[in-house]
């Protein structure tokens, strides 16, 4: 036999005041406090800062509930990091160096650096440039202005490459190297041993906090805590210079620990333009690692930073 049991009578509780609750939450600079009242029902649980009027304990609760899920999602939101203004000045002076070559004949070459890309700009410019007197005698003084050179007569945007691809005038390749390798190469040549040789470097790195001369582990740091957006692009990741919204800018993708390969590519297209091209016979141009002692620590530390690459690439 169920039996039914009537709970003990309990006094009923006071009505709250919600003009009272109302005007705890009004903030110091609601409407209201300017003499600016909302008298329509919230539309939203976010309007209790808009002005809303509290009429029922279960409005209560969602202005409560509202403005606790706004602080939480607030904690867990993480700022994206802000570029430093003075490298962001110092980027835009650079042009960013990112380099899309489109030489003679329809080859495009999006240029790595420290992934034997002298070494390349140099084979392809002595296949198909015709360099004037003056800018000979700018070569033979200064090996690097092979990079300022063929930027101001082939540079091209990756809009243009993209366009030149859809429309199948074009065939593109790039050099990757492994990313610790490239990374001692970056240190040693441009931190260990001449720098960079540019006033405008200069001021880059001075905004970065690193200077010629510093030690591995202050340069790694920098580095590390980086965004590949806020990076220069000597270590800005490669996975970063050769995709956007997730498609390779290029059809072929060439190893430098493999170099013979990208030879023989070039050599190739080269003869079937009516060129002919022997492959270099020295190794591509190598930086060690500036004589440093490198930890397993930081080893470990350049393979997180740069763990695109070696998800992208395969190293």
């Amino acid at each position: 036999m169920l039996r039914f049991f009537a709970s003990a009578a309990r006094p009923r509780a006071k009505r709250p005041d919600y003009a009272e609750l109302n005007a705890a939450l009004i903030l110091p600079d609601d409407p209201r406090r300017l003499g600016v009242f909302q008298t329509r029902r919230p539309t939203s649980r976010k309007r209790h800062r808009e002005g809303t009027v509290i009429r029922t304990a279960q409005g209560l609760r969602r202005v409560l509930f509202g403005m606790v899920r706004d602080v939480l999602a607030g904690a867990g939101r993480r700022q994206a990091p802000k570029c430093d203004s003075r490298r962001a000045v110092a980027l835009r002076e650079l042009g960013s160096f990112e380099d899309i070559l489109l030489f003679p004949g329809g080859l495009a070459y999006v240029t790595v650096p420290k992934a034997a890309n002298t070494s390349v700009k140099y084979f392809l410019a002595n296949a198909l440039v015709q360099w004037s007197t003056e800018e000979l005698a700018t070569l033979q003084a200064d090996r690097q202005a092979i990079h300022r050179l063929l930027r101001k007569r082939y540079r091209i945007t990756r809009a243009q490459l993209a366009e030149r691809k859809r429309n199948s005038q074009v065939a593109s390749f790039s050099v990757v190297r492994d990313p610790q390798t490239r990374f001692f190469s970056f240190y040693a040549d441009k931190i260990a041993s001449r720098g960079w040789g540019e006033p405008v470097y200069e001021r880059l790195m001075e905004a970065y906090g690193i200077a010629q001369g510093d030690d591995f582990e202050k340069v790694l740091r920098v580095v590390i805590n980086c965004s590949d957006r806020d990076s220069e692009i000597h270590f800005r990741s490669q996975r970063a210079l050769l995709y956007e919204g997730g498609e390779c800018l290029v059809d072929d993708v060439f190893r430098m620990e493999r170099i013979a390969d990208l030879w023989g590519f070039l050599v190739e297209f080269l003869r079937v333009q009516g060129v002919d091209a022997r492959p270099p016979t020295q190794k591509a141009n190598v930086s060690g690692s500036g004589n440093c002692k490198v930890t397993e620590k930081q080893c470990e530390l350049l393979r997180a930073r740069y763990r695109a690459d070696y998800e992208t690439f395969g190293y």
